[in-house]
C-alpha cells in the first residue's frame, strides 16, 4: 500500500523579519547577534544590516554560545547522529568537534573559569530525570562534571564564583504546569560549596543568564505565559528582593533568551526582540536576510510505512491514515494504491476515527490548541470522502 504525501514550504529571498529565527545570542560587547535559521548559525550586527551565514551543513546546528572574548562561537549539532558540541571562529571557519559522547551534549554557556558548560545524561542517566552538568575546555579534552549536582542550563557568573542552573524535570513545553516537578533556578557557590534556591514560584522558571555578578535574568511562566524577569543576587549568591518582570507578552511566551553587553535578546513566537537589562519596551529586531533555499522548498514523497495511526471504516472498505500530521483515506485492498488526502495544512491533525462510512472525526491544533473537528463531503450526490476529498 503506497500513497503520495506532499511537503511544501515558502521562503522569499530577502525580508526584514523572517519567521522561525531561533536562539538569539548576544556577543560580549553587545554589538553582534548570533541566531539560528534553516538549521544553520548566522550573525548580524545589532545595529542592523545584512545577516551572514556561518555554517552550511545538512545537520541541524543550533544554540550558538559566544566565547568570553567574542572571537569564537560554540554550538551543538546532530551532524553525527546525536548532538555534539562544536566550536568555530565568530567570522566563520571549519567547526571543530569538541565532544564525542554517544548520547547528546547540549552546550549552554562559555566562561573563562570553566570553559564550555553543558548538560548531558551520562553516568546518572539510569537513575536521574535531570542531566549531569559538565564542563570541557573549548580546545577539546575529556569532559568532567562541573560540580556535584544534576540539572539543566548551567551558566557561570562573570567573576566565576557562582554557577546558576535549573532544577526540576518538567518539560519546558508545559508552560502552565504547577507542581513538584516544576523548574526553579538555583545558584551554586564554588567558594563555600553551598546551594541557594533563587526562585520559589510553583510553576516554571528557566534559562538563567548573568547580566553582571549581581543580576540574574531568566524566563518565568508566572504571568501565565513565559516572560523575562530579573533578580538581584547578593555577594553570597542568594536572591535579594523579589524578581522584577521585564516583558509582558500575553499571546505567545518567550522561547529563548540571552544577555550580554547590557542588552537582552529574546525569541518570541517567530520574532526576535531586544531590550535593555535596565528595562523598557521590547523592540522588534529587523534586518536583511538574503537566503537561498536551505533544501528544496517542495518535496514529493511516497510513503508505504511510517504511519502514525490508522482506522478502518465501519463497512471495512476504507482505511483512514495519519502521517506527519495529515490525514489520508485509501481503499482496504492491498492491490490498490490510490490515496486521497483529506487535510492539508501546517498544523497537526491526528487521532482520526470514523463516525460513519462517510464522516471522520479528528483533533487538530490549527486554532492554537487541540480541538475536535469533523470532515465530510459537502456534495450531496457523492458523500464518499475517498472519491470526493476536495469537497
Amino acid at each position: 500500500m503506497g500513497f503520495l504525501f506532499f511537503l511544501s514550504g515558502i521562503l522569499s529571498n530577502s525580508f526584514a523579519q523572517t519567521p522561525f529565527l531561533r536562539n538569539p545570542a548576544v556577543s560580549p560587547d553587545g554589538k553582534t547577534l548570533a541566531f539560528v535559521f534553516q538549521g544553520d548559525i548566522w550573525t548580524v550586527p545589532l545595529a542592523g544590516g545584512t545577516a551572514r551565514r556561518l555554517t552550511i551543513h545538512e545537520g541541524y546546528d543550533t544554540s550558538p554560545v559566544w566565547s568570553p572574548d567574542g572571537k569564537q562561537i560554540a554550538f551543538f549539532s546532530d551532524r553525527f547522529g546525536n548532538n555534539d558540541i562544536f566550536v568555530m571562529d565568530a567570522n566563520g571557519s571549519m567547526p571543530k568537534r569538541i565532544t564525542y559522547y554517544s548520547g547528546s551534549d547540549y552546550v549552554y554557556s562559555w566562561s573563562k573559569s570553566y570553559g564550555l558548560l553543558f548538560e548531558s545524561a551520562r553516568a546518572n542517566r539510569q537513575v536521574e530525570w535531570e542531566a549531569e552538568l559538565m564542563k570541557v575546555p573549548a580546545t577539546g579534552g575529556t569532559p568532567v562534571q562541573a560540580f556535584a549536582s544534576v540539572g539543566f542550563e548551567p551558566v557561570a557568573s562573570p567573576n566565576g564564583r557562582f554557577i546558576a542552573f535549573v532544577r526540576g524535570s518538567c518539560r519546558v513545553s508545559r508552560e502552565a504546569y504547577k507542581g513538584s516537578a516544576n523548574r526553579n533556578i538555583w545558584v551554586w557557590d564554588s567558594k563555600t560549596n553551598q546551594y541557594n534556591q533563587i526562585t520559589t514560584f510553583e510553576g516554571q522558571d528557566m534559562t538563567p543568564k548573568w547580566a553582571d555578578d549581581n543580576t540574574l535574568v531568566f524566563i518565568s511562566a508566572q504571568p501565565g505565559k513565559y516572560n523575562v524577569y530579573k533578580v538581584s543576587i547578593t555577594t553570597e549568591g542568594k536572591a535579594s528582593g523579589m524578581p522584577e518582570q521585564l516583558t509582558s507578552f500575553k499571546d505567545y511566551g518567550v522561547m529563548s533568551m540571552d544577555v550580554n553587553g547590557g542588552t537582552i535578546a529574546l525569541e518570541q513566537y517567530n520574532k526576535i526582540y531586544t531590550l535593555p537589562v535596565s528595562g523598557g519596551t521590547p523592540k522588534q529586531f529587523k534586518f536583511d536576510l538574503g537566503a537561498d533555499y536551505r533544501f528544496d522548498p517542495v518535496e514529493h514523497k511516497t510513503y508505504s510505512d511510517h504511519l502514525n495511526d490508522y482506522a478502518v471504516s465501519p463497512n471495512g472498505k476504507l482505511i483512514l491514515l495519519e502521517i506527519r500530521g495529515e490525514l489520508f483515506i485509501t481503499e482496504n485492498d492491498k492491490e490498490k494504491s490510490r490515496t486521497s488526502q483529506i487535510t492539508d495544512n501546517p498544523y497537526r491533525d491526528q487521532d482520526g476515527v470514523w463516525l460513519n462510512d462517510s464522516t471522520i472525526l479528528f483533533t487538530s491544533d490549527r486554532d492554537g490548541k487541540f480541538e475536535l473537528y469533523l470532515a465530510k463531503s459537502s456534495d450531496a450526490s457523492e458523500t464518499s470522502l475517498f472519491k470526493n476529498p476536495e469537497n
